[in-house]
């Protein structure tokens, strides 16, 4: 990433004399989604605000209402879940009006993902549930699929557990048809947390046993943790 901002800030300096300002309003954009990465949060959002002001000046709607809806997952990632919640309603209204219906689909399945975090079960599902009809006339089986999860998860925090078993059970079909290979160990994984809530421990237990190893092939050592600590608590309670 420190290797992509000099590249970025080299092109920057080279293309103001030119001005070319879709190159600029580009390389500020890349440098804002570089310096999330580096957990830069000032410097990322003065330069996302840099290249909105450009997007703006220049009437392009579409480009500011994509330039909002990262802000808002900058916002997100920085814990401020009331300000990313109100820019990311903006984003999908504009880009709906805007006619950019992939980021209008994003910005609500981000917007079910804050809710469930928020314990706002409705709500998320309320958003889950548009982005899944929304990424599914698009044709885009991955976001469909994530946005079922999502709808899964909200029915599973109100105690709903079998409509929640349900829906994982349909989304992580729609993950394997996406030839996705964390998906379907993490549903499973979701699904065993609510099968040990209900008793249903050796149901539990046969998802969790071979989820760990697909965790750690994919890099997410936290979620096979999460595995190795539900099988834990399986054995406890199997004696």
């Amino acid at each position: 990433f420190a290797e992509a901002m000099a590249c970025y800030e080299r092109a920057h300096q080279a293309l103001i004399p030119l001005g070319d300002a879709d190159g600029i309003m580009s390389v500020i954009h890349n440098k804002a989604v570089t310096l999330t990465s580096l957990n830069d949060f000032r410097e990322a959002l003065a330069a996302y605000e840099s290249a909105r002001e450009l997007a703006a000046a220049r009437g392009l709607d579409q480009i500011v209402a994509q330039t909002d809806y990262n802000i808002a997952w900058l916002y997100y990632l920085r814990g401020e879940y009331s300000r990313a919640i109100e820019i990311l309603h903006t984003a999908a209204a504009a880009s709906k009006r805007t006619g950019d219906a992939y980021h209008a689909a994003l910005s609500l399945l981000d917007l079910s993902e804050i809710y469930l975090e928020l314990n706002l079960s409705v709500d998320a599902r309320e958003m889950a549930e548009q982005a899944h009809a929304r990424f599914s006339e698009l044709g885009m089986g991955y976001e469909a699929a994530k946005a079922l999860a999502n709808a899964a998860t909200s029915h599973g925090q109100e105690g709903k557990a079998f409509k929640a078993l349900e829906i994982y059970a349909t989304a992580r079909t729609g993950m394997v048809s996406e030839q996705n290979h964390a998906w379907p160990s993490l549903i499973d994984l979701y699904q065993a947390i609510l099968l040990v809530d209900e008793g249903r421990l050796f149901e539990a237990r046969r998802l969790c046993l071979a989820a760990p190893a697909c965790f750690e092939q994919s890099g997410l050592s936290s979620r096979a943790a999460m595995c190795h600590l539900l099988l834990a608590r399986i054995a406890l309670r199997l004696d």
